[in-house]
């Protein structure tokens, strides 16, 4: 089991609870079974399993540049669920 939580700026990851406990920076520590790479939440994205970066519940990116994800609340809710449980 890992664990989800958010930093400083708001981004969620998905660690090892001894990390997540050492990195959580706001909200709460939350358990999740959701498939992590790297320390992000990972789902398929136009067919490829890609690392999806949690920047909000109305925020996603595949990457760190402009590459938002359209309609992100629709394709990934269950993002948006774990991420409103780490904000407590």
């Amino acid at each position: 089991m890992d664990y989800a939580y958010l930093t400083k700026a708001g981004i969620m990851h998905i660690a090892e609870k001894s990390s997540a406990e050492n990195s959580k920076e706001q909200g709460v520590i939350v358990p999740t079974d959701i498939p992590n790479s790297g320390g992000y939440p990972t789902a398929i994205y136009k067919g490829k399993e890609e690392q999806i970066i949690v920047y909000s519940e109305d925020e996603m990116k595949i990457d760190a540049t402009d590459n938002e994800i359209k309609d992100s609340q629709v394709l990934y809710p269950h993002l948006v669920e774990l991420y409103r449980k780490c904000k407590g």
